[in-house]
């Protein structure tokens, strides 16, 4: 009986343990379990979280650290050049060579962040890291416009034109060849067939080519009353006589030109050269084009930097007036771009590049066609300026292609892009 007892017990005791066990093993388990259920769900708020931010990752950077890190500031001063060439040179669309780097959305976000500051010392901060790129652009704005025009004045500036017209073109076929910012849904054929807004992409690249194809009609034909639009052919007086029978008109610009109406529109040409700074694939100074402004800039610029007077008399007054407003419309124009770019680099990538595409693509055609006769006739009768504007036209696209096949051997260029 006593063994029978001590059985049961041994028994009861075993199943008891073997419960325990069992409860245990479970209780293991449910928190093995839970942790990596956690572990899950962090690592998916973690994905969310990188997705949701990957397009502003240029916010979790230490700004201290960039203001401070002079390699940061010079890659900032760099942009702040391409974008300074982009609104002085005619035709020059430099602003997609920034598109196509690391350097675009950080800039667009710096700038855009500026005007929220979290803190009185946050703002300091923000401050010095923007404000490199401001003077960097102004100064670069004047060298190049002072380069420019002192070409203007020996008869070479088509020279600076085709130079960059050849950018142009290599960047565009960067654009295309580099699987970063190419226009998939618009040129891809599997991508095409695939997007929900194939039709609304096609109307804005057909709507910006006739739109950009018509502002170099305008350049070239709508704005021939006014007496001192024949600078805008780029060529100098000198040229000019050389061809046309009849002499240039004798201008005289006085303070009185300066009233209301000039102000607002020179403050409004000053704006949409600044809005197209990060518009990839537009020019600054071709859209000047559109209300006839580019020759009263162009010869207030001219006659700062180099004394110009070409057959225009000007008040000194009147050109650093109209100098300064257009600065004040450029720099209005800059940070509108600025935040519209952002919108559209974080909300409408696909959207962005398309329009970098349609403007890239044609800018190069409308600007040979905005360019007056007498540049070709004057072109053609010199044998220099002929050779070094062709030249000049090719090296880019001879250095970028070489560039391209080095990038192809190293499997970074993708040549089945429309597949």
């Amino acid at each position: 009986m006593f063994k029978k007892t001590k059985a049961l017990s041994s028994s009861k005791k075993d199943t008891s343990k073997l419960a325990n066990s069992l409860k245990s093993n479970l209780n293991k388990k449910y928190k093995i379990d839970e942790r990596v259920d956690t572990e899950v769900i962090n690592d998916d708020n973690e994905k969310n979280t990188k997705s949701n931010f990957k397009t502003q990752q240029y916010f979790d950077k230490d700004i201290k650290n960039e203001a401070k890190n002079w390699k940061s500031i010079l890659s900032v001063c760099g942009a702040a050049s391409l974008l300074a060439a982009n609104s002085t040179v005619y035709g020059s669309s430099s602003s997609l060579i920034l598109y196509q780097t690391n350097n675009y959305g950080k800039i667009v976000g710096r700038i855009c962040d500026a005007f929220s500051p979290k803190s009185f010392l946050d703002f300091l901060w923000k401050l010095l890291w923007i404000l490199p790129f401001f003077i960097a652009f102004l100064g670069s704005f004047a060298v190049i416009y002072a380069i420019d025009s002192a070409l203007f004045s020996i008869g070479y500036e088509l020279v600076i034109i085709f130079l960059f017209l050849g950018i142009n073109i290599i960047s565009l076929i960067f654009l295309i060849l580099l699987p970063k910012n190419r226009p998939n849904a618009l040129i891809n054929r599997s991508k095409f067939k695939e997007s929900k807004n194939k039709t609304f992409n096609l109307v804005i690249f057909i709507t910006l080519f006739l739109l950009i194809l018509g502002i170099s009609f305008i350049a070239r034909y709508a704005w021939n009353n006014n007496p001192i639009t024949y600078p805008v052919g780029f060529i100098n007086h000198e040229q000019y006589t050389q061809f046309i029978p009849l002499p240039v008109p004798s201008t005289t610009i006085t303070d009185d030109s300066i009233n209301t109406t000039y102000a607002l529109q020179i403050v409004f040409a000053g704006f949409l050269c600044g809005f197209t700074s990060f518009i990839p694939g537009l020019s600054g100074n071709f859209m000047l084009s559109v209300i006839g402004s580019d020759s009263y800039i162009n010869i207030a610029f001219r006659y700062a930097f180099s004394g110009f007077n070409d057959s225009v008399s000007i008040s000194a007054n009147w050109a650093w007036s109209t100098i300064i407003i257009t600065f004040i419309g450029l720099i209005l124009g800059f940070v509108a771009s600025a935040f519209f770019a952002k919108y559209l680099y974080e909300k409408q990538n696909d959207l962005l590049k398309v329009i970098a595409f349609a403007c890239s693509t044609v800018l190069f055609i409308a600007v040979l066609l905005s360019l007056k006769d007498i540049n070709y006739v004057v072109m053609g009768s010199n044998p220099v300026l002929l050779g070094l504007s062709i030249g000049m036209l090719f090296l880019p696209i001879v250095i970028g292609s070489i560039t391209i096949l080095v990038l192809h051997h190293k499997n970074k260029v993708d040549f089945s892009w429309t597949i």
